[in-house]
């Protein structure tokens, strides 16, 4: 499960703090379209050339979402993410 960790959160921390606590994270997923590595060949683009969109690419977090999941496993991983984002 996708989440957008509040500006200024340094992602790499969270996910840390959240593996001491149990909660197994993932961190990047696909580059916004500017950063692709074809589109930077066809047509030159950059970093910094949509600063929202790499924004928003270096505060997502992944959180475990699968079949099997219990209402006491999302209220873990959901409390675990509540201490840690209070507690920083």
């Amino acid at each position: 499960y996708a989440v957008l960790l509040p500006p200024g959160r340094d992602r790499e921390s969270t996910a840390a703090r959240l593996t001491e606590s149990g909660v197994p994270t993932g961190s990047l997923y696909w580059p916004p379209c500017h950063l692709q590595p074809s589109v930077r060949r066809s047509f030159g683009t950059r970093e910094g050339m949509c600063p929202v969109a790499e924004d928003v690419l270096w505060r997502v977090l992944t959180l475990p979402l699968y079949i099997g999941m219990t209402r006491t496993d999302v209220d873990f991983v959901a409390g675990e993410l509540g201490n840690t984002l209070a507690t920083d």
